[in-house]
């Protein structure tokens, strides 16, 4: 299973192409949010997640149990090519960027 712990724009947007186990953060978050944010998607294997968010819980044991998609805050921090074949492993679809 698939699951989402992002903002609220990450939620809204997963949620629009079926991504049904969703979990909203405020910017506020702190680290222990967000570990209580994976208590309840624990039973999911891949987690995307927004790149701040996983930040805050960098040193955690917890987030051994996952594999993360991580939401780039930004476009410099994003490393397109790995999203990329992630994307067209897992889907069979190639996706575009426009610069």
């Amino acid at each position: 299973m698939i699951s989402v712990i992002g903002y609220q724009d990450d939620v809204i947007g997963f949620g629009l192409i079926g991504i049904a186990k969703s979990i909203e953060l405020k910017k506020t978050a702190t680290g222990d949010d967000v570990l209580n944010a994976l208590d309840l998607v624990k039973e999911s294997n891949v987690v995307i997640i927004n790149e701040s968010l996983l930040k805050k819980i960098k040193d955690s044991k917890k987030k051994d149990n996952f594999f993360f998609v991580i939401i780039p805050e930004n476009f410099k921090s994003a490393n397109l090519d790995y999203i990329e074949k992630i994307t067209r492993e897992t889907l069979g679809i190639s996706m575009e960027t426009k610069k």
